[in-house]
């Protein structure tokens, strides 16, 4: 379900003006999922299935593959917590988030619960040495 929602999302970037609001997009997803859905009961009604036979299993993997790295990319500089131009190509987008590489903050990276460990550190109290589990103190 990633390509479908990957594909939807650079359509609707593409067609909403940068001032547009929640509602502009919303409104052209459900639009576009309308028109998908349509399009896929019509393939199916007139059983237009076999046609993937003709595409080989070398195109699929890297249209796949492609698909991965592209979600990758764009996640990239959301993980490292830094802000980029946005760019629906990767070519531009890579090289925009290694720039902001000095400016990542890796904390989040390295440890999943990095706030909840700096949090009780910060309150004096010590984090248990099990994952995800608060110090026995302000345990509720």
């Amino acid at each position: 379900m990633s390509i479908p929602c990957l594909i939807i999302a650079a359509v609707v970037d593409s067609r909403v003006e940068e001032g547009g609001g929640m509602e502009d997009r919303v409104q052209l997803t459900m639009a576009l999922t309308m028109a998908i859905g349509v399009v896929c009961f019509l393939a199916g009604l007139f059983r237009l299935g076999g046609f993937i036979d003709f595409i080989s299993n070398n195109v699929l993997t890297g249209f796949i593959h492609a698909s991965a790295l592209m979600v990758c990319v764009s996640m990239a500089p959301k993980l490292l917590g830094v802000s980029i131009e946005k760019s629906p190509v990767i070519y531009e987008s890579l090289p925009r988030t290694l720039d902001a590489l000095p400016e990542a903050k890796t904390g989040s990276v390295v440890s999943p619960n990095a706030h909840e460990r700096l949090a009780a550190a910060e309150s004096g109290h010590e984090p248990s040495a099990r994952w995800g589990r608060r110090c026995c103190r302000c345990a509720a």
